[in-house]
């Protein structure tokens, strides 16, 4: 869901995202027998990584604005950074949120 949330808020806001793709997780997380406090924090904190698209999040928008760079410097950046977030928020989620309790 992680990896779903954090593509599909490249192409629109990271809350209009979760909005849309938080319905549907819940029940899978219920059905899987799956926390779906988990699950929901995963998605939420998955549609802040938009750094794919110029048009994904209002500061990318902004820092492009300047014309600095080009937003294939930025598609490349996020093509990195996107899969490194996501190994970051799995392993947060499997050390910290277990401390937490919520795993």
């Amino acid at each position: 869901m992680a990896v779903f949330g954090a593509l599909v808020t490249n192409a629109m806001a990271n809350v209009a995202a979760a909005a849309l793709i938080l319905p549907i997780v819940i029940p899978m997380a219920q059905l899987e027998g799956v926390d779906p406090r988990v699950l929901a924090l995963c998605l939420g904190t998955a549609t802040s990584f938009a750094m794919l698209l110029v048009i994904g999040c209002p500061p990318n928008a902004i820092a492009y604005s300047y014309r600095y760079f080009k937003s294939s410097d930025l598609t490349k950046v996020g093509a990195v950074a996107t899969p490194v977030l996501l190994v970051i928020l799995i392993v947060v989620a499997s050390l910290w949120w277990k401390f937490l309790g919520l795993i």
